[in-house]
């Protein structure tokens, strides 16, 4: 409702044959414009269908607010950011 209000679109995949497709076949057939998204895959694998994809990672955010099983990754993680920085730039870290 929030986004409506902004003027954002969004869209709710309630079918079950699209609920099973990866993420980033659907980013392609929708034809979406912009991902904002925490830190997974999704955009970093999506930028190899779509370059013109806009990509923003909420990289503090998702290194703030882990989970526990992903605890190990964390601080693989944390030891790379420079890295990640450097190697993708196109995508905009905030």
């Amino acid at each position: 409702i929030e986004l409506k209000k902004k003027g954002i679109k969004d869209k709710k995949i309630k079918d079950n044959f699209l609920n099973n497709l990866p993420a980033e076949l659907i980013i392609k057939i929708f034809n979406t414009k912009k991902i904002i998204s925490s830190f997974s895959t999704t955009p970093f694998l999506s930028k190899i269908f779509n370059d013109k994809l806009k990509c923003y990672i909420l990289y503090d955010y998702s290194m703030k607010h882990t989970i526990y099983s992903f605890e190990d990754n964390h601080n693989r993680l944390k030891n790379v950011k420079k890295k990640f920085f450097n190697t993708f730039k196109d995508i905009n870290f905030i």
